[in-house]
């Protein structure tokens, strides 16, 4: 429903409540998360997600596709509560905002809901950088990746700038969290789960392997690596030669090098 008070304070206690759900602590505790912008907003409302209220100011009504949007959250009966402008600025970690947010009940996964089916899995081994994460997952969905499993200690799924660099494939792309990387890729193997790490350190290049229909690739954190007990349960190795002066790929783009010479070869067999 639509409310007629525009809130004005940052006091007001749901401002509160959404604006604490920009530290982790509170989105694991409330189990929600933010998102913001048209595009993004409006994805979501198509997706179906749970979607608890949806803030917007009048800056939305001129960005291209503000009114239509306002008007669909009616249709679908979702809560719309308009604030004050400096209000949604402060709500948003966007640089230039554009007038609307949602608050969502983040989106869970277990293991076997990944695993079920599936032929080609992203394992990730403590990503730190936010950005690094939402590009993988973004490039995952490009890609037609089934899942992708990270560790503890890779940072949060739904840090508002993951979400954001995902570009809405946060949607498609199932996440599953998992307190014992080691535990879960052996679960894999004995799934019959190819698992591919991607070192620096290998002795093979990405592109002398044949992936196997059931493959699961391995990344690691952007500075360390992958933790060597993890590295020490995988498969293969593999390394994309770099004869330039650089020692290192950023991870989302190495990560993208190697799924799309799996994707090439899947093709080529498919042409066969």
């Amino acid at each position: 429903m639509v409310l007629d008070d525009c809130i004005t304070s940052m006091k007001n206690p749901l401002i509160k409540r959404i604006r604490s759900l920009n530290i982790k602590k509170y989105r694991d505790q409330y189990n929600r998360f933010i998102i913001e912008g048209t595009k993004i907003v409006d994805e979501f409302i198509d997706s179906g997600a749970s979607i608890d209220q949806v803030l917007y100011s009048d800056k939305v009504f001129s960005m291209s596709y503000g009114d239509q949007l306002i008007e669909k959250l009616e249709d679908n009966k979702i809560e719309n509560i308009k604030v004050d402008d400096n209000i949604l600025k402060q709500l948003c970690n966007t640089k230039t905002p554009q007038g609307i947010l949602a608050v969502v009940k983040k989106i869970e996964y277990q293991l076997c809901d990944v695993i079920d089916k599936a032929e080609l899995l992203i394992i990730i081994d403590g990503v730190q950088d936010p950005g690094n994460l939402g590009t993988i997952i973004r490039t995952a969905d490009a890609v037609n990746v089934d899942g992708i499993i990270v560790s503890q200690d890779t940072v949060d799924v739904y840090n508002d700038k993951t979400i954001r660099s995902t570009m809405g494939s946060i949607l498609r792309v199932p996440v599953v969290k998992c307190s014992n990387l080691g535990g879960c890729i052996q679960k894999l193997r004995g799934d019959n789960f190819f698992i591919c790490a991607a070192d620096v350190n290998a002795t093979s290049y990405y592109f002398d392997i044949i992936y196997p229909d059931k493959t699961a690739l391995l990344i690691g954190n952007e500075s360390r690596g992958i933790d060597d007990g993890v590295l020490a349960v995988s498969d293969k190795s593999v390394k994309i030669p770099m004869p330039g002066g650089s020692e290192s790929l950023n991870v989302s783009i190495a990560t993208a090098v190697i799924l799309y010479e799996v994707l090439r070869q899947r093709i080529s067999v498919s042409l066969e």
